[in-house]
């Protein structure tokens, strides 16, 4: 997590979530940075832990009847969101690939009809929530 109090914001790398690029642009803005579970403990009153360990990307954004965060940005259209944190921030970053894995594009063809259940019924807050198909 990077917290920057001169451009004023506060960048959470979910994890697995391929964000690796933006946390690197971001550094050098940066006036803290804690790891994100170092993070969670500071508010784990609002935050249920199981569920992060079990992988539910609302659980790092939403807490107990609140919203953690002032803008979620969905890695699909990471381009444009890296213009309006440009426009935003009033800096000029420019992602690299790093860390990235070569593998299917269309990631369906990895499930089968059961782990395509599995993941519907463990993540069905989140594929709601951001809109998402499977």
């Amino acid at each position: 997590m990077i917290i920057s109090t001169n451009k004023k914001f506060i960048f959470i790398h979910i994890p697995k979530t391929g964000s690796t690029s933006i946390t690197n642009a971001l550094c050098s803005y940066s006036t803290y940075n804690i790891t994100f579970f170092r993070y969670i403990n500071r508010f784990q009153k609002n935050i249920n832990k199981s569920v992060l360990l079990r992988g539910g990307q609302l659980a790092y954004i939403v807490g107990a009847n609140c919203q953690l965060v002032n803008r979620v940005f969905k890695y699909e259209n990471i381009n444009h969101a890296v213009g309006i944190i440009n426009n935003k921030l009033n800096v000029n970053i420019k992602l690299k690939k790093i860390n990235s894995t070569i593998r299917e594009r269309n990631y369906r063809k990895y499930y089968n009809k059961k782990t395509r259940e599995i993941v519907r019924v463990c993540f069905m807050n989140d594929i709601a929530r951001f809109g998402y198909t499977f």
